[in-house]
This record gives structure tokens, sequence and C-alpha cells, in this order.
């Protein structure tokens, strides 16, 4: 790793944890989950990778049934594999989140996602050190996410997770066994002002 030029700490989650404090350094109910992140941050595997950083479907290349490439590499890193695993999970467990349909269509849309996370869950779990790097990568992309409605808010601007916040705080805590409330600051109801 070091010869490539690449430290642990870019190669570690350390830049998004350091990115979710300052964000949310005002919002007290989320330092116990930048605690709880910071006391669970895996080490880091021997085998590294390039990592997407934002793999969900959107971002994914399909011809006919397969994979053929990915899009949106703007959050692409060298790290731990198990981060794609987790980030996609998430993505996937929470559809149609953060644009949800009407209900009939929101109902099946959800249980194919979540059927579809635990059968990429069941896939990788095993080829990046298994189920707690995984639940720790979920925690991290739902903190992430709500970090980024909190700084789109403060800069005036609706995130498109806006309307996701309450099933990303539920997610999170189903993962980590906290309680971590939504409050004023990640609040889906608290609009920027325009």
């Amino acid at each position: 790793m070091g010869r490539h030029g690449i430290t642990p700490d870019q190669a570690l989650t350390t830049r998004h944890l350091r990115w979710v404090q300052r964000t949310l350094d005002d919002t007290p109910p989320w330092d116990e989950a930048v605690q709880w992140l910071r006391q669970h941050q895996p080490p880091l595997p021997e085998r590294l990778v390039l990592v997407h950083g934002d793999l969900w479907p959107a971002n994914v290349l399909m011809r006919g049934r397969t994979i053929c490439g990915f899009v949106d590499w703007t959050m692409g890193a060298v790290g731990d594999p198990g981060l794609d695993v987790g980030f996609a999970k998430v993505g996937l467990a929470l559809l149609p989140e953060p644009f949800p349909p009407p209900p009939p269509i929101r109902t099946v849309v959800h249980h194919y996602g979540r059927r579809l996370a635990q059968q990429i869950h069941e896939r990788c779990s095993r080829h990046v050190d298994g189920d707690t790097r995984i639940a720790y990568f979920e925690a991290l992309r739902c903190t992430l996410q709500v970090a980024a409605v909190v700084a789109d808010r403060r800069a005036g601007r609706q995130n498109g997770w806006e309307h996701g916040v309450p099933a990303l705080v539920s997610h999170f805590n189903a993962i980590t066994g906290l309680h971590v409330v939504a409050n004023d600051a990640a609040d889906p109801r608290r609009r920027p002002a325009r």
C-alpha cells in the first residue's frame, strides 16, 4: 500500500468519519453515532481494492442480465471491499427511498430491494470478511447520507435523500442497537429556506 503512495488513513474510513463529525458537530444525537462508528471501525483487510463508493442500481450498467460497467466514480478510492457491499445493501434495502412511488408500487419495490440486498449479502459476505464488516459499512452509509442532507440544508439546497432520513435513521439504529433520533438538523420535515 505504502509503495503506491496510499496511507492507511486514506484507505480507512477516517476521511468519511472526519467529514461526518464536522458536518454533524452541532447535532447532539449524532455524537453517539460518530462515536459508535469510530469504536467499531474495522481494521484494514490484507487485500485493498478499488471501491466505487456509491454503488447502487442507478450507477450500474447492464447488458441483459450481465453487469458490464459502473458510472459515477466521484466517490471512488482504494479501500476495503466491504464498503461497496455495505453501501450497496443500504441503497437496495431502503428502496424505493429516497424517491418513493405511490403505496402499491412502493411495497413491491421495497420487497424486491430487500431481497436483492440479502442476495448480495449472501454472495459477498465471505469475500469481504463477514457480516460485522458489512454491517459497519451499512451504518457508515446511513450516517454519511444524513450528514449530506444536513450539509445541503445548511447551504440552502434540498438533498435527494431528504425524504429518506427516517429510513436511514431506522436502518442505522437496527444495525448499531443505538436509539439515534432525527432531530431538527436531520428532520425531513424541516426544509431549507428558499
